[in-house]
């Protein structure tokens, strides 16, 4: 590492917003240029590159770039010898002089802890992934821990205890993996109810398309204060937090190297939250954004420390499914023991996109991945709530073929439930 911090400031985009149907919406203004829509495609696309352009140079300057041979984590096992693990996945065992004496590589992501007791050495990887090696090195097993990096992990009793970027924890024994974990969680399983207790909250999903205003605190305070009074866990989705072909260049730019969230939508969050008491009657628990669609969650004090394992996503549905002025975004998260999603949507309106509308809702449905580790996308969660500005404007022959799609899901959840 050399030690030295460069920073930079990427410069706003400066381009024409225009009026788009069904795609982008911004305020009118006095002097409105008529052009036709290749035009505009054009310079949407040239601001996509400028914007991924402006992005990228700011983060090959090391902002955002990893050596890919940096150490990331040492731990020391009780013979004394010296592990080490880098960003490229690679594991380095060194003697107690610090001598190189041999390097593994099993994962190509970054290793993010080691913990070493006795015959076996633990390891935490950014994807979520936990191994186990003997003190040689050689794999003995592995599993999917958690949906982001483990970051640490703290040995207690017959366990070690791995913590995820989100906060969540998991313990798993010493002894794995042996030829018994299978036949403990089977047996587990069946004699849950003998273990565990029912505990009932209420919960309060609101949704706005707030069309790129924002609130006052008196209207906030009558939407969401009076009523999250006798509630756990309140969730809100905004749609059109902000649009305009400059800005949703902008958040496409930032999502390709990783990045979220705008000015304005945590505006939004903080008020929501100032709605809520937040820091005393409610703590907030995730949030997720993607151009002008925003997703957060509260959760009341004596609640929060029984949620963990949150995790946020998103689809795009705008402009060839690629640009987030149309499409979802997710959060889950475990509630005692039950694991529960909430999806805020933006659809096409009008009469004539039903069939685009419901197109979308299955894209989304089908696609929004929240465990990349796992490599499956889906829904299979104990409890699924979506809340949307719908915008369906039926026609009897429409509202039949709507209806019939919501049957469909509606076995596709009760199959998600049951397994």
């Amino acid at each position: 590492m050399d030690g030295q911090v460069e920073s930079a400031r990427l410069e706003p985009l400066v381009m024409p917003e225009q009026f788009i149907e069904e795609e982008i919406k911004v305020k009118p203004t006095k002097k409105e240029k008529n052009q036709g829509s290749v035009t505009f495609l054009k310079k949407s696309w040239n601001a996509l590159i400028g914007a991924g352009g402006a992005v990228r140079r700011v983060a090959t300057k090391g902002t955002f770039v990893e050596d890919n041979r940096r150490t990331e984590t040492v731990a020391q096992a009780m013979d004394g010898a010296i592990w080490s693990g880098c960003t490229d996945g690679s594991i380095i065992m060194w003697d107690g002089n610090g001598n190189w004496l041999k390097e593994f590589s099993y994962h190509n992501s970054s290793v993010q802890c080691i913990k070493a007791l006795g015959g076996k050495v633990w390891v935490g990887y950014a994807s979520g992934t936990v191994q186990v090696m003997d003190v040689e090195g050689n794999p003995l097993g592995g599993w999917t821990g958690h949906s982001c990096p483990v970051i640490q992990m703290a040995i207690g009793g017959s366990y070690i205890f791995t913590l995820a970027h989100h906060g969540g924890i998991r313990g798993w024994p010493l002894t794995s993996p042996g030829p018994l974990d299978d036949i403990l969680r089977t047996e587990l399983a069946k004699r849950e109810l003998s273990y565990t207790r029912v505990e009932n909250i209420k919960m309060l999903v609101g949704t706005w398309n707030v069309a790129q205003e924002k609130a006052s605190p008196e209207s906030l305070w009558s939407w969401l204060g009076t009523a999250s009074s006798d509630v756990g866990l309140v969730v809100v989705g905004l749609q059109e937090v902000e649009m305009g072909a400059g800005v949703l260049a902008m958040a496409a730019a930032k999502e390709s190297v990783g990045l979220e969230g705008s000015a304005n939508g945590q505006w939004w969050i903080d008020n929501i939250g100032k709605a809520l008491d937040e820091g005393i009657s409610f703590h907030r628990v995730g949030s997720r954004q993607l151009a002008g669609l925003l997703i957060a969650a509260w959760a009341r004090t004596d609640l929060k420390p029984h949620i963990g394992d949150v995790d946020a996503a998103a689809v795009p549905c705008g402009f060839g499914r690629a640009i987030g002025n149309k499409g979802g975004v997710g959060l889950k998260m475990r509630v005692y023991d039950r694991r529960i999603c909430f999806v805020n949507n933006h659809f096409a309106a009008h009469l004539e996109n039903v069939t685009r509308r419901n197109a979308d809702f299955d894209h989304i449905y089908r696609t929004m991945n929240f465990n990349k580790s796992h490599g499956s996308a889906g829904f299979p969660f104990s409890h699924l709530l979506f809340s949307s500005i719908l915008l369906h404007y039926f026609t009897v022959y429409d509202a039949y073929n709507f209806f019939a799609f919501l049957l469909q899901l509606l076995i596709r959840l009760s199959n998600c439930i049951k397994q």
